[in-house]
Formats: structure tokens, sequence, C-alpha cells
């Protein structure tokens, strides 16, 4: 059985990979810890905004019952008093009607301000809490895939070595070619070994270009392994 043949599963890797990014230093705990926050900002924001629309309740009630008693004395002073002007009067009545719609449509307009603060904090801590979830769940992606990449390349570095034991029983131009291949495969393994290291300090935004470079190294140090092996 040939070296290659024996290290044949590692092609394999080749092909996988993890295709999505990677955080930085983020825990569970810190997920966890940042999914309670947003839960607490949610219920807090639910209780605020129970209670603000029961004070609208309050204040536009106060409001409508004293337009009631404001329009209730006018319109009996109308028909009690015949000397009122009673023009005078309606127009009172339609300014006191006015003025009260003036003050529910302010205190409506406030409260929805206020309402629309307390759905927006609660928005705002949950993509908090989600963009802190995918980049742990990222972060552990990339973890994953240098662990899995490293030891491919040991695998290879391994029979690499095992490899570069057939010189001994070469001559001449087989020993040239010989040679001229592991001169190249000992470059693809530099290069493997070269996008690997720059994957692992890969900031998020940059692991998917650098997971595609540690791909096409991986496949060209398999191929020069293929070539090597032969």
């Amino acid at each position: 059985m040939s070296v290659y043949k024996c290290f044949a599963p590692l092609a394999l890797l080749i092909g996988a990979g993890f295709l999505t990014g990677c955080g930085q230093s983020v825990t569970q705990k810190d997920v966890n810890e940042e999914r309670r926050e947003a839960a607490k900002v949610e219920a807090d924001a639910q209780k605020k905004t129970q209670e603000v629309r029961h004070e609208v309740r309050k204040e536009v009630t106060d409001i409508d019952q004293d337009r009631r008693d404001k329009v209730a004395e006018l319109r009996t002073e109308i028909q009690t008093n015949p000397d009122a002007n009673a023009p005078k009067l309606q127009a009172k009545i339609a300014e006191t009607n006015r003025e009260a719609d003036r003050k529910i449509a302010d205190i409506r307009e406030k409260a929805g301000e206020k309402t629309n603060e307390l759905r927006d904090a609660v928005i705002e801590k949950k993509q908090e809490a989600q963009e802190t979830a995918v980049k742990y769940e990222s972060q552990e992606q990339q973890k994953q895939y240098v662990e899995a990449r490293q030891k491919a390349l040991e695998q290879y570095d391994a029979n690499i070595a095992t490899l570069k034991k057939n010189r001994d029983n070469l001559a001449g131009d087989a020993r040239d070619r010989f040679d001229q291949r592991m001169k190249a495969l000992d470059d693809k393994r530099d290069k493997a070994n070269k996008a690997l290291s720059d994957l692992k300090g890969a900031k998020p935004e940059d692991w998917k270009t650098f997971h595609d470079e540690v791909q096409r190294a991986f496949t060209e140090l398999n191929t020069a392994y293929e070539a090597a092996g032969r």
C-alpha cells in the first residue's frame, strides 16, 4: 500500500469547510447574559408601556370630564338665562372642545413617542443579543475549522517525512526528479501553513476571505503531495 493511499482520507477534508465567519473572544456566558438582559429590557418596556397607556387613559378621562362639565355649564346658561349671548357662548363651547381635543392629541402624541422609544430600546437590545450569539457561533466554527486544518497539516507533515525516506533508495535522474517534487511539496506545505496562520488571526469580517485562501492552499498541497507520492 502506498503512503498516499494511507493518507487518502485527508483529501476528503479539502472539500469540507465551515463557511461562516468567526467572532472575537465571546463566551457562552456572554451570550446567555445578553439574552437575559434583552429579556429584562423587554419585560420592563412592556410594564412601562402599560403604565404609559394607563396614564393616558386617566388624563384623557379627566380632560373629557372637564370638557363635559364646562360645556354643560355653558349650555345651561344658554337655556336658563334669557339675557345670555348665545352665539358667544356657543363659540366658547366650540373653543372648549377644540382645547380639549388639542390636549388629548398632545398627550397621545407624547405617549406614542415614549412607547416608540421603549420599543426601539427593546429592538436594539435584541439585536445586540443576536449579534453576540452570531459572534459566538462563528467563533466556535472558526475554532473547529482551524483545529481540523491543523490536524490535517500535521498529518501531511508526518506523511511527507515518510516520503522523504524514499530518497535514499533513488539515484541519478530519479533522485533529481524526486528532489524537485519534494521542493514543490515543501513550498505548498509552507503556503498552506501561512494561510492557516493568517486565518487564525482573521477578523470576523475577513473570515470567509481567509477561509477561501486556506481551501485553495490545501487543495494545492494535496495535489503536490499526490504528485510527489507517485
